[in-house]
């Protein structure tokens, strides 16, 4: 599988930034996020929770399926 061409450039990006440029854009980042949520309103903020937990839950699944797999072909080798 290869790897999308925008995720290597981001993390060349990443890489390459100073602890002062890493240190400003996680405030940036953290800014924005603080002021999206403030405007949420609780409806929106519950719909959000839901909807995050059940994609942790389907990629835990999605985990442990892969392990057994995983475990099931060593087993039958």
């Amino acid at each position: 599988m290869s790897t999308n061409p925008e995720t290597i450039r981001k993390r060349n990006s990443k890489n390459k930034e100073t602890p002062e440029q890493r240190r400003a854009h996680l405030d940036r980042e953290s800014e924005r996020k603080r002021k999206r949520r403030a405007e949420e309103t609780e409806n929106k903020r519950k719909d959000r929770l839901t909807i995050e937990s059940e994609r942790q839950r389907k990629k835990r699944s999605n985990e442990i399926s892969e392990d057994c797999e995983e475990h099931n072909k060593r087993e039958t080798e």
